[in-house]
């Protein structure tokens, strides 16, 4: 019996349909991953100084390492089997492999509205509405996300104002000076400016009363 050298010796198979020959393919195929170029926005991510990279085919990959020059993210579904990463080098974000889940443009427009609720809340005159009211201008904005006022947000929003608050002041002198600095605490909540002053007690008292009042300008 004859031994073929090569497969074009074998007399059962034919080049196209050699079983060993078909095999050797498919391996070949599954080594080589698939690589592509990929167009990425980057924005705030979820947790406080982190960031996300939103492709414009609607997956989110966050950073996983930085090894030299180059940064090396992976997908947000990594916990539950996504496999699918990306890097990052000189600018140019190249994909490696594929999603084994949908487009998240859900999960994109929800945290886009996060994101602008906590820029509303550090902008002065925004900061002082309730969160619930800052809610409803950043769903405006945003209009195809679905989000609603739970109390992990209201916390976010509360701890964003608090951080644009100056510091608390002890005296009246600490008050002048503070509205010096912050303008807005001199205006009403739509805008219009407070009458502000000092008032003293002329009595001869070991304390002597000290005040600051103010009065809207609508009232006069």
């Amino acid at each position: 019996m004859r031994i073929p050298r090569d497969i074009t010796d074998c007399g059962r198979c034919s080049l196209h349909t050699c079983p060993s020959q078909f095999a050797s393919v498919t391996m070949a195929e599954a080594v080589e991953e698939v690589r592509q170029d990929i167009r990425v926005t980057l924005v705030p991510g979820t947790r406080k100084n982190s960031f996300r990279c939103n492709t414009e085919s609607g997956f989110i990959f966050y950073k996983k390492e930085m090894r030299g020059d180059t940064l090396r993210l992976e997908c947000i579904n990594r916990k539950i089997g996504c496999h699918c990463r990306m890097t990052m080098r000189d600018g140019v974000f190249t994909q490696t492999g594929a999603h084994n889940h949908d487009a998240q443009f859900g999960e994109q427009h929800r945290a886009a509205a996060v994101n602008e609720c906590l820029n509303l809340a550090r902008a002065p005159r925004m900061g002082r509405q309730a969160p619930k009211r800052i809610l409803e201008v950043a769903r405006s904005v945003h209009c195809e996300a679905r989000i609603a006022l739970h109390p992990a947000l209201e916390r976010r929003i509360q701890r964003q104002k608090r951080s644009n608050q100056p510091l608390q002041t002890v005296s009246i002198d600490d008050m002048m000076e503070s509205m010096e600095f912050h303008p807005v605490f001199k205006e009403t909540i739509l805008g219009d400016l407070f009458f502000n002053g000092t008032v003293r007690s002329d009595e001869d008292d070991d304390v002597p009363g000290v005040g600051l009042i103010f009065v809207s300008l609508l009232l006069l």
